[in-house]
């Protein structure tokens, strides 16, 4: 009798179970806490630094001859006369992004089959010896070979966003690429004001360098500096950098590798990367770095050109503390882009946004123009101008975000040398043609409407850029799960 009522006692507690669960089933959507994020993973903060100080030796390197490129041509006896250095040193600065736009592809293809960390690290200890070889040139040949290897041998910049792409996952990838952003965006920033300050040393520093080797090799400090950066970081890449390739990282950790562990990065062909997402996170890539590097090529003429023709008619130091206000800005607004990307909880969602503003500086300095025509108030002027600075370092935030666009499509671990090329390639297409295209067009605006055409062509290329972007989707596969 008990054992039936027990029995009977069980079942009747079974069903109140089972309807408890159905009620707790049935109410679970309403009742439950909102979906929280997954928590980030901590990043290798050693690995990360050191790939920070060779991501940064490689616009260093570019930069550094800037300041006093055209009066070392005057100083050697390149060019006679002052009218004729415009020639020669465009064709030495063109040659660094020229060459080095050639070589992308082959050194991500390195990588892969000798490994990331020897391909960066060799490349930069070439690029340390050729920018050397700059500072001590005597020719103009001697200086265009120069640049052109740090041009190829620089290109090894490209397998470093590769390096931290693969020391994260994807919770702490934003993270880690904003970092690396900063650090290539330091290097910009010191470069300029480096090779500024310590070109003609005997003159500024004569107590330690008024010698016959700096009397004679006036613009050799400042490439030196660079070189020793450079060869400083290889180092230390080369005591702590882990080798990051799947390939490469397997053969270290497996004693017997199989014979095949390399089939599958050689079965990938191009045509695997012809799909519609990669080819519009290209062409995003190409649409960034077109907006981006014309600004740069143009903004320097517009502060140069008489207020009368379009511009704002300023010194050259007047420019240079624009170009320092505009580096600052994006320095101080670049750390705030994790927390912006935690707020969207979408790269895309943020890329689509920041496109729009691509628009805002290009509108604001034909403004600050017309402020300067009818108007001598300083402060109104300079109210632009920090404005424009603003807004572009706002619009930069593109940078990052399709940094993490590219990382994100890639179909797989084996293909993401290939497709961060491929990005490095439409990035660099346009910082090798900029100079050549915009120049000549600023100069036809000015002559024909007061400069006012190129702000339309500019701005009709922004809006077609923005409206692109909202056609980009999010991605919804992750390569790393597939390696794993």
């Amino acid at each position: 009798m008990s054992e039936d009522h027990i029995e009977d006692s069980s079942g009747h507690g079974e069903g109140l179970d089972v309807l408890s669960e159905a009620v707790q089933t049935e109410t679970a959507p309403l009742l439950s806490s909102p979906i929280t994020l997954p928590r980030s993973t901590a990043l290798p903060w050693r690995s990360l630094f050191i790939v920070q100080l060779l991501t940064a030796g490689q616009p260093l390197a570019l930069d550094v001859i800037f300041p006093f490129v055209n009066q070392m041509i005057l100083d050697v006896g390149i060019a006679k006369h002052p009218e004729e250095v415009g020639f020669y040193s465009g064709i030495i600065m063109a040659m660094y992004p020229a060459t080095s736009f050639l070589a992308v592809m082959p050194a991500s293809h390195l990588s892969d089959l000798a490994g990331r960390k020897t391909v960066v690290l060799l490349g930069l200890s070439g690029m340390a010896i050729s920018t050397i070889w700059f500072g001590l040139s005597k020719t103009f040949s001697s200086m265009l070979i120069s640049r052109a290897l740090s041009g190829i041998l620089g290109s090894v910049f490209a397998c470093t966003r590769i390096i931290v792409a693969e020391l994260t996952d994807k919770t702490n990838q934003a993270r880690a690429l904003q970092w690396h952003l900063l650090s290539y965006k330091f290097g910009q920033i010191i470069g300029l004001p480096l090779g500024g300050l310590l070109a003609h040393p005997e003159h500024h520093f004569p107590t330690v360098f008024d010698n016959e080797f700096w009397n004679n090799h006036p613009f050799a400090l400042p490439c030196f500096v660079t070189g020793g950066y450079a060869i400083f970081s290889v180092i230390l890449g080369y005591v702590y950098l882990p080798e990051t390739a799947p390939r490469w990282r397997l053969r270290v950790h497996t004693v017997n590798a199989e014979p095949n562990t390399d089939v599958a990065a050689s079965s990938i062909s191009y045509n695997d990367f012809l799909t519609r997402p990669i080819l519009s996170v290209m062409l995003a890539s190409f649409n960034v770095g077109l907006l981006s590097d014309s600004l740069k090529v143009i903004f320097p003429l517009f502060c140069f050109t008489p207020i009368g023709l379009g511009g704002l008619g300023m010194s050259e130091a007047a420019i240079g503390f624009q170009m320092v206000i505009r580096s600052v800005l994006q320095l101080g607004t670049l750390p705030f882009y994790h927390q912006i990307s935690t707020h969207f909880n979408s790269t895309t969602h943020v890329h689509r946004t920041f496109m729009w503003i691509w628009s805002l500086p290009i509108i604001i300095l034909p403004c600050a123009n017309l402020v300067a025509r009818t108007t001598d108030n300083i402060w109104t002027l300079n109210a632009c101008l920090f404005l424009f600075h603003s807004t572009w370092s706002l619009a930069s935030f593109t940078y990052l975000t399709l940094n993490n666009m590219i990382v994100d499509v890639t179909p797989s671990a084996e293909a993401l040398s290939t497709v961060n090329g491929l990005s490095m390639l439409t990035m660099a297409l346009p910082q090798a043609v900029a100079p050549a295209f915009i120049a000549p067009l600023f100069a036809y605006s000015v002559e024909t409407a007061n400069g006012y055409i190129v702000w339309i062509i500019f701005l009709v290329l922004s809006l077609f850029s923005a409206i692109h972007s909202m056609t980009l989707k999010e991605p919804i596969n992750n390569w790393r799960d597939s390696h794993d």
